[in-house]
């Protein structure tokens, strides 16, 4: 169980956590077409694409913010070089998943994740 907890990386390898799987799981649930959902999901895409282009804050209620964080440019110290070098500033996507998602993390980190489903 800790050396789970060392690797924080997701592995993105396991079978059927991909696009093609989420597109079958939302049209079963919401009794669409998958066809129909593929439409949806790119044209989200588009959507967080422009979000993030914009550098806007996204907050979908009972799901996530997301939004865009600056890291500053810094200085680091490269031994093999003996040079101190620059890091440019940088932007990345940040997530803040909404109370009920975080039940759900406490419950599968508690060995309690066998039903996830919302009561």
């Amino acid at each position: 169980m800790e050396e789970e907890n060392k690797n924080r990386k997701m592995d993105l390898s396991q079978p059927g956590l991909n696009r093609k799987w989420f597109i079958k799981q939302v049209a079963e649930k919401a009794n669409f077409f998958q066809k129909d959902i593929d439409i949806v999901i790119d044209a989200i895409e588009d959507v967080l694409s422009e979000v993030i282009r914009d550098n806007k804050v996204l907050k979908i209620s009972g799901l996530f913010t997301m939004y865009l964080t600056k890291k500053s440019a810094s200085k680091y110290y490269n031994p093999k070089e003996d040079k101190l070098l620059d890091t440019p500033e940088s932007y990345y996507v940040s997530f803040k998943a909404s109370r009920k998602l975080l039940k759900y993390l406490l419950e599968a980190q508690n060995g309690q994740a066998e039903n996830l489903e919302p009561k």
